[in-house]
C-alpha cells in the first residue's frame, strides 16, 4: 500500500510506499489536479504489488501509464518502479501528439474542492452550475474548447428546460466566476462568460418585475387574523414590520437581541456574517412590531432562547441550511385561510413592502442600514411604485405648479399667505413627523400614537 496527501491549496500532492527492500519511498507532484492525483496514487499502488508478486499490470493502470508524459513517467523511474522508456530511433522522425488539455469533469470536479471558503447553500448552487455544465457540454469535453457561441446556447437551453430568468442569470454568474479561476491558472487565455457580464439579451433579467408585489395594511391584517398562534403572528410580523430576511434572520432571533427600554432590536445576518462588520445590524422596535413581540413573549415557555422556538424547523439541527427550512408551505395555507391569492414571493414580497414603506419616510442610508442591503439592491429588488405616490401626484403637485403659474401670469405679487395647496403639504408633511418610530420627550423615548 501507499500512502496519499493532496493539499488543494498549491494543488500539491505526496505519495509514500515501501518497496521490496522495505525502504521508504517517496513522489511529489506539483500543480495537478486532485483527479489525476489520484490516479497516479493508484498507479504507484499497481507498479509496487507487480513487483513484489511478479505479476503484471492491469489494463487500466498500464493504458493510463503509457499516457503519462515524461516528467510524471520519470518520476517513477527515479523510485525504481519501472524501466526508463527506449531512446526513439535517431533516423525516424516522429512528431509527438500535443498532450490532452484537462476536461471541463476534471477542472469542475478541481474547483469544487478548492472552494472550501464557502457555505453550505453557495456550495450547493456550484453543485447545480457543475451538473448543469456537464449535460450541456459534456463531461470529456476540453476546457480551451469553450466559446462564447457555446454560452449563449448554454442559456437557451436552460431557458428551454424550464429555468427562470433570474435563476438562468445567477448561474451563469456563477459560470464566470468558476471560469476566471481557469484564467488565473492560466489554464486559459480569456473567460469565455466574461463577455455576460449584463444579462443575455433576451433570455434572462436581474430583476423580474412580474414578481414584485406590495402587501398593503389591510391585507396584512387579514393574514395576521388567520395565523394559528402568536408565534406564526410573531414571524409574519417579523418580516412585514421589521424587513428581516426569512428563515435566515427570524429564525436566528433570540431574546437577547432584544433591548426593550432602548426600543432597539440587534438583528442577526447569517447571509452577510462571513463579510467584517455585518454580522448584525440595529433596528428600531417598530410600534407595528412590538405587540407580536409581547404576545410571543407572554406565550414562550420557561428558558427559551429563540423568539421562534416551537415552530422552529427541526432540520435546521442537522445544519441542512436554511433552504431547508420549508416555511413557505405553512405561509401559504395561511394566506389561502384569509381568502387571499398567495403573491410570488411570500417572504421576500413581505421585506420588500416594508422597504418601499420606509423609504417614502425617512433617508435611504438609514433605511438601507435597518433593512441590511445597499442602495443600488435596494433600487433593483426592493423600491416599488405605489398607487398612493400617483394619488399624492395628481392631487398635490399639478394644484402647486397651477398655483404658481397662474400668479406669475398676472404679474401681481402673491398675497402674504398660505394657499389651500401650502396647507395640504403641511398636512402631509405633518402626518410623515407623527409616524416616526419614537419621538424624544423628556425623560426618554415615547412610542408613536400612529405608529410603522
Amino acid at each position: 500500500m501507499a500512502s496519499y496527501k493532496y493539499d488543494s491549496t498549491d494543488r500539491s500532492a505526496l505519495i509514500q510506499f515501501y518497496d521490496g527492500q522495505r525502504r521508504r519511498r517517496g513522489i511529489r507532484l506539483h500543480d495537478v489536479p486532485a483527479s489525476f492525483a489520484d490516479r497516479f496514487h493508484r498507479l504507484v499502488i499497481a507498479l509496487n504489488d507487480a513487483q513484489r508478486t511478479g505479476s503484471g499490470l492491469d489494463r487500466h493502470s498500464a493504458q493510463f501509464m503509457s499516457e503519462l508524459s515524461d516528467v510524471f513517467f520519470d518520476k517513477l523511474v527515479k523510485v525504481d518502479l519501472t524501466e526508463p522508456r527506449p531512446a526513439p530511433e535517431p533516423a525516424s522522425e516522429v512528431i509527438p501528439d500535443e498532450p490532452a488539455g484537462i476536461t471541463l469533469s476534471d477542472f469542475l470536479t478541481d474547483y469544487l474542492q478548492c472552494r472550501t471558503d464557502v457555505k453550505t447553500s453557495t456550495r450547493l448552487i456550484y453543485q447545480q452550475v457543475q451538473s448543469n455544465l456537464l449535460k450541456f457540454l459534456g463531461a470529456s469535453r476540453e476546457l480551451t474548447s469553450i466559446t462564447q457561441g457555446d454560452v449563449v446556447d448554454f442559456g437557451r437551453w436552460m431557458k428551454k428546460t424550464g429555468y427562470s430568468r433570474t435563476t438562468i442569470d445567477r448561474q451563469l454568474s456563477f459560470c464566470r466566476t468558476i471560469f476566471a479561476d481557469a484564467v488565473r491558472h492560466e489554464l486559459l487565455t480569456r473567460n469565455p462568460f466574461d463577455e455576460f457580464r449584463k444579462p443575455l439579451r433576451g433570455l434572462v433579467s436581474r430583476n423580474n418585475r412580474e414578481r414584485q408585489h406590495i402587501i398593503d395594511r389591510d391585507t396584512i391584517d387579514r393574514v395576521l387574523d388567520a395565523c394559528p398562534d402568536a408565534e406564526w403572528r410573531c414571524l409574519v410580523a417579523l418580516s412585514r414590520f421589521g424587513g428581516l430576511r426569512c428563515p435566515s434572520e427570524t429564525l436566528s432571533l433570540c431574546w437577547s437581541h432584544i433591548d426593550w427600554q432602548r426600543e432597539r432590536i440587534q438583528i442577526p445576518c447569517p447571509k452577510l456574517e462571513h463579510i467584517e462588520g455585518h454580522g448584525t445590524r440595529e433596528i428600531p422596535l417598530f410600534a407595528g412590531l412590538r405587540p407580536h413581540l409581547e404576545a410571543c413573549w407572554d406565550a414562550a415557555e420557561p428558558g427559551s432562547k429563540f423568539v421562534i422556538s416551537r415552530h422552529r424547523p427541526p432540520v435546521l439541527k442537522s445544519g441542512a441550511g436554511w433552504a431547508n427550512a420549508n416555511l413557505r408551505t405553512m405561509l401559504e395555507k395561511i394566506i389561502n385561510r384569509a381568502g387571499l391569492t398567495p403573491w410570488p414571493r411570500l417572504f421576500h414580497n413581505l421585506r420588500a413592502s416594508r422597504q418601499t414603506e420606509l423609504a417614502d419616510r425617512f433617508p435611504s442610508h438609514v433605511v438601507c442600514a435597518w433593512m441590511g442591503n445597499s442602495e443600488a439592491v435596494a433600487r433593483e429588488h426592493y423600491l416599488q411604485v405605489q398607487d398612493s405616490h400617483f394619488d399624492r401626484a395628481v392631487s398635490v403637485m399639478p394644484q402647486v405648479m397651477l398655483s404658481g403659474a397662474e400668479s406669475g401670469r398676472t404679474g401681481q405679487k402673491p398675497e402674504n399667505r398660505q394657499s389651500p395647496q401650502l396647507k395640504a403639504i403641511q398636512r402631509e408633511t405633518a402626518t410623515y413627523e407623527s409616524m416616526r418610530p419614537f419621538t424624544m420627550v423628556e425623560g426618554g423615548l415615547e412610542p408613536p400614537t400612529c405608529g410603522l
